[in-house]
């Protein structure tokens, strides 16, 4: 969609001349190339090339609003990794940013995301190897044959909590014949009838209702964790070795006494009354008021310590039996064997790095928030020494990203960081200005860059602005042409409206294109023009 917009490029000497170091590889500055055309060159790359594109930003904010530019210009293709969050906790929390990574490495390794947009801390977050999460990725067909229980297993392997009814993302259920599940790349449920091992069919549901809301022909259902364990036991003896290090004594040691349990897996009845007389106790004890004795203190402090001890020693229980632990994304250099950058699930990328000089900056205060989080997990008994070496170091980053093809992307030239390239090309473009709802310097603009043989295209936000700003303009004696998409070439001098809603426009005369935002045109807050002006005349 809008890929007529990519011509405008075609007979620009600095666009040629990046196809050409993109091709011999290495390190290229581009410089003078505005903010906003920065996510519109990364979609044309894409486009030309048939290559994906990493495009790198120095937050995630600015990696958010790029990749949102990129899908309202092309439709689709673009998505956004967040960094993965660090809560060295069990306590719950939203889960949002793991789907949406889930999510968005599926699409990577299902080739269905051509330009990438990320930050570039959330690049230093460890994730299983391509290979294996594109295994444990599994893919149904109305038909197709597959036995409900082999099914359920490889669902809960891959992260999935078996649950008596799907409420949420990460569950599955079975009753019978039907099995329900809501995969972590999906917006609904996928109810999957089956006879005997055929599936019969598959229909998305609705999970508070629970009622069908269409039938489908096939249904992907990505992993539920990046945590993705090959060897089970392998990996328990890993979380083990890490947490007996962390504490200096072997866990066997430090394990509380447990009652024998019955052969149907109760305690005995002297067990229970014993616990009936502890619990009594307990009670009493909180009865009693609260004082600043420091053996109180004390003794809380032990109670609290054994019972993240014996937490712990769950967890190693839990991954020796095949399950997924809750703080699995904090244990994944210690849980995988091996683990890969995110630039492994792209198939020879192009790599952008925006404003490059602000990467450490960035990063230094990301390392200082993680410390803080270890420290104080730590001291709670939460986190170990294992898991200082959780995520990837800038070095392992930049040895990555410097045997690829780069461009560092600025306003000028100037330093690039921990880059060097070894050509600067200048690109020619400038911001284009905020208008805020005025009618006159748009025109006057329009004529201007009209006389220099550039292509106006005027981002409208929505089809009833566009309508709008066009007899707008044509009582003002400039024509325009409204368009719901642009797949054809642009024509030097013409004026367009696209019903596009873009951050930040952009001027590149050299190349004839003329790019102006809703935002500029508008203003980033847009309201109804009063009836009264003293300003001059507004767009409605």
């Amino acid at each position: 969609m809008n890929e007529g917009l990519f011509t405008a490029y075609q007979s620009l000497p600095a666009w040629k001349r990046l196809m050409e170091r993109i091709g011999e590889g290495g390190c290229t500055a581009l410089y003078e190339i505005a903010e906003g055309e920065r996510p519109f060159l990364a979609a044309a790359l894409s486009h030309a090339t048939g290559r994906p594109v990493l495009l790198v930003a120095p937050t995630e904010l600015i990696a958010q609003r790029q990749a949102q530019d990129i899908e309202r210009l092309t439709g689709d293709g673009c998505a956004m990794l967040p960094a993965r969050d660090i809560q060295f906790s069990r306590a719950a929390m939203s889960r949002d940013s793991a789907w949406q990574r889930l999510s968005v490495l599926d699409g990577l390794t299902a080739g269905r995301v051509k330009v990438l947009c990320a930050s570039v801390d959330a690049l230093l977050d460890r994730c299983a190897p391509r290979a294996r999460f594109q295994s444990a990725a599994i893919t149904l067909s109305e038909g197709g044959r597959i036995a409900p229980d082999g099914l359920m297993e490889a669902l809960i392997r891959g992260g999935y909590e078996r649950v008596p009814m799907v409420e949420g993302r990460g569950q599955c259920a079975m009753r019978g014949s039907i099995l329900d599940v809501y995969p972590a790349n999906a917006p609904d449920a996928v109810r999957i009838e089956f006879f005997d091992d055929e599936i019969d069919s598959l229909r998305r549901f609705d999970c508070i209702s629970q009622r069908s809301i269409a039938r489908v022909k096939g249904a992907r259902i990505a992993p539920a964790t990046e945590c993705l364990v090959a060897d089970a036991q392998a990996a328990a003896d890993r979380l083990k070795a890490a947490l007996e290090k962390g504490v200096g004594h072997a866990m066997e040691s430090a394990a509380p006494e447990h009652a024998a349990p019955w052969p149907d897996g109760l305690s005995s009845l002297d067990d229970f009354l014993s616990g009936l007389d502890a619990l009594e106790a307990t009670e009493d004890l909180l009865a009693q008021p609260q004082g600043n004795d420091d053996g109180a203190r004390s003794d809380e402090a032990g109670a609290e310590a054994r019972a993240a001890w014996k937490r712990h020693l769950d967890d190693v229980d839990r991954v020796r039996a095949g399950q997924v632990i809750r703080t699995a994304p904090m244990w994944m250099n210690v849980l995988l064997d091996d683990t890969a950058l995110v630039t492994d699930y792209l198939d020879d990328p192009i790599v952008l790095l925006d404003r490059p000089d602000q990467y450490q900056v960035r990063l230094r205060a990301a390392a200082d928030a993680f410390s803080e989080a270890y420290e104080d997990a730590r001291l709670r008994g939460d986190a170990f020494d294992a898991q200082k070496d959780l995520r990837f170091t800038y070095e392992n980053l930049l040895s990555d990203l410097k045997a690829r093809p780069a461009v560092c992307l600025s306003d000028t030239v100037g330093t690039f960081g921990r880059f060097a390239p070894d050509e600067a090309i200048a690109f020619g473009s400038r911001p284009s200005m905020p208008y805020q709802s005025r009618l006159e310097p748009l025109c006057q603009d329009i004529a201007k860059w009209k006389q220099e043989g550039a292509c106006v295209v005027l981002l409208t936000g929505g089809e009833a602005r566009g309508r709008r700003l066009q007899t707008a303009l044509a009582a003002q004696h400039v024509p325009a042409s409204y368009c719901a998409t642009l797949d054809g070439n642009l024509i030097a001098r013409e004026v367009l409206l696209l019903p596009v809603s873009y951050t930040k426009g952009f001027v590149n005369l050299p190349a004839g294109l003329c790019v102006i935002s809703d935002s500029d045109i508008y203003g980033t807050a847009y309201q109804r023009a009063r009836k009264k002006q003293t300003a001059g005349e507004r767009i409605a």
